[in-house]
């Protein structure tokens, strides 16, 4: 999942962290955007990317999952922690 950040055209509102799959088609009105259903503007909105785009990687296969930390000295060597 990705967290996008969104602005209205129309009444110029910033919708930030809007959680959406890459695959997903982008919002293309205001009222599209979750939580925002009942609003009344329905202007067009732009998706944003850049810094405040984020992307969790969740599951089984990625690096900070399958390769916990350890403890390594400097040399790259295993730190011995047996007292």
């Amino acid at each position: 999942m990705a967290y996008y950040t969104y602005s209205c055209k129309e009444c110029e509102e910033i919708f930030e962290n809007v959680v959406q799959s890459v695959y997903d088609d982008r919002f293309e009105t205001h009222n599209q955007i979750p939580e925002h259903e009942e609003t009344e503007c329905k202007g067009e909105v732009k998706r944003h990317m850049g810094a405040i785009m984020r992307m969790d990687l969740r599951g089984k296969g990625f690096h900070c999952n399958d390769y916990p930390k350890r403890n390594w000295t400097s040399s790259g060597k295993p730190r011995n922690t047996a007292q």
